[in-house]
């Protein structure tokens, strides 16, 4: 303001319009919660096999009130079936004006890229909103002994696997492993130990939580908007991301995925080996040493769905159940916002670190002195004669 308009005003009095700014563009936050209910009859109806559900209490004088909220778009379910079967799962905290959390299962595709398989909205990272959250998961991703899932160390998520997914196998992620040994123990050769032992016997190549940490950097923005801004946003995301990779993917004209085809050709030159007409020695073809997860007709069915916009024409009569803790009521029902408020200060932007996570220093580069070459200090203030 100053600079633009030569106005000065307090650094409060700047974000409470920026604040009423975003309330005019994306929606009331606490209005757009009322939206919800009508917002997913449209998004099942336009996208079928969507997986929602919805979570209310009751209060007494006050109404239904919002708890937690679950979508799967029905394309992602559908290509989840020629994916590797390794979840990541992740939360992320909301910057909007009732806060809460946002809780992520993502899957890795053929082509090492980022999957998402479901999202929620919940209070909190806490053992009830992970158990609820991998309840609908279960319809998404059926249990199997083979289903692995990567995490954080996060206790609540332990619990809530350990109950709902009794027998899939759970990984720590080997980075916050590694930090939380440093955090404990003071020492840092023993998280490189660490670090060597989990890799010492591969089983997969996601080793971390990064997948669903990068989908959470992706709603970076998303995730100060009101709650129905903030699921369209994730909707049209993932219509974006399958429009482009199923166009992509059309014009290899390869047996593998892009991806897996350059680390096949890496690893041949690599280890010296014959590769004559994409056979081993003459003999074996390459693509049969791969599993058929990094083939690219697996790719291309994993994003054969489309994911269409929803519409503002009255839905049709959609069965969708809002879950309290005594009834099941219709869906034509007011939502009264959550309890939860965003705390007091200024919001951060980077992000809450887990328990035992420590936050790595950026590397500074040490400033050179042009006249006599020694660091700490520039030309100017050099004491070296002339």
């Amino acid at each position: 303001m100053q600079g633009d308009h030569n106005v000065r005003i307090s650094y409060w009095k700047a974000w409470r319009s920026r604040q009423i700014a975003l309330d005019f563009a994306k929606g009331s936050s606490g209005a757009s919660f009322n939206l919800i209910p009508d917002y997913l009859k449209q998004l099942v109806q336009a996208n079928p096999g969507t997986k929602t559900a919805l979570h209310t209490e009751f209060e007494d004088g006050v109404g239904q009130r919002f708890k937690y909220l679950f979508i799967s778009i029905g394309a992602c379910i559908v290509g989840y079936r020629y994916l590797r079967k390794v979840v990541i799962v992740d939360g992320s905290h909301l910057r909007g004006k009732y806060a809460g959390c946002l809780l992520s299962a993502c899957a890795q595709d053929g082509n090492y890229q980022v999957y998402p398989l479901a999202n929620a909205i919940v209070d909190g990272e806490n053992d009830k909103a992970w158990e609820w959250f991998l309840e609908n998961l279960l319809e998404v991703v059926p249990q199997s002994e083979d289903l692995v899932f990567v995490s954080d160390c996060h206790s609540s998520i332990y619990y809530a696997i350990a109950k709902v997914y009794p027998l899939a196998r759970h990984c720590a992620c080997v980075l916050h492993l590694q930090r939380n040994i440093k955090t404990h123990f003071k020492n840092k050769h023993l998280g490189y130990m660490v670090g060597k032992a989990a890799r010492a016997y591969k089983r997969y190549n996601i080793m971390t939580s990064n997948v669903a940490e990068s989908w959470n950097a992706v709603l970076r923005e998303a995730r100060e908007f009101p709650i129905k801004p903030l699921v369209e946003f994730i909707r049209d995301k993932l219509m974006q991301w399958f429009s482009t990779r199923r166009a992509t993917t059309c014009i290899s004209f390869d047996t593998l995925t892009p991806r897996v085809a350059e680390i096949v050709a890496a690893n041949f030159d690599l280890g010296g080996w014959i590769w004559r007409d994409k056979s081993v020695f003459g003999k074996v073809r390459v693509e049969s040493l791969v599993s058929h997860f990094y083939t690219l007709e697996n790719l291309l069915v994993a994003y054969d769905m489309d994911i269409l916009p929803v519409t503002d024409s009255a839905p049709p009569p959609v069965p969708l159940e809002i879950h309290t803790d005594d009834v099941v009521t219709d869906a034509n029902v007011e939502l009264i916002p959550p309890t939860t408020r965003r705390p007091p200060g200024r919001p951060t932007k980077s992000r809450i670190l887990s328990r035992g996570e420590i936050r790595m220093k950026p590397h500074r580069k040490k400033h050179i002195c042009s006249r006599c070459k020694a660091s700490g200090h520039n030309k100017a203030t050099c004491k070296m004669p002339i």
